[in-house]
């Protein structure tokens, strides 16, 4: 019986973590589009203005997960 309790609890553990990245790939997919949306006329021409874009918004995002995991620690 608690072998089962415990495969369960691993297989919501797994569910969940699933969930977790459908929706983080979802809102990165978002976020591609809508940065492609803005600067949708350079991609055209160049691919490399889209890099740059990508450059500029993402840091902002990584530092400031960053300073709130070193607060909690």
């Amino acid at each position: 019986g608690t072998n089962m309790a415990e495969l369960n609890a691993l297989e919501q553990v797994k569910l969940e973590a699933e969930r977790i990245t459908r929706k983080r790939i979802q809102e990165a997919e978002e976020q591609k589009k809508w940065q492609e949306s803005m600067t949708g006329t350079i991609t055209l021409d160049d691919e490399q203005p889209v890099e740059v874009a990508v450059e500029e918004v993402q840091p902002k995002v990584v530092k400031t997960k960053t300073v709130k995991e070193k607060k909690g620690k």
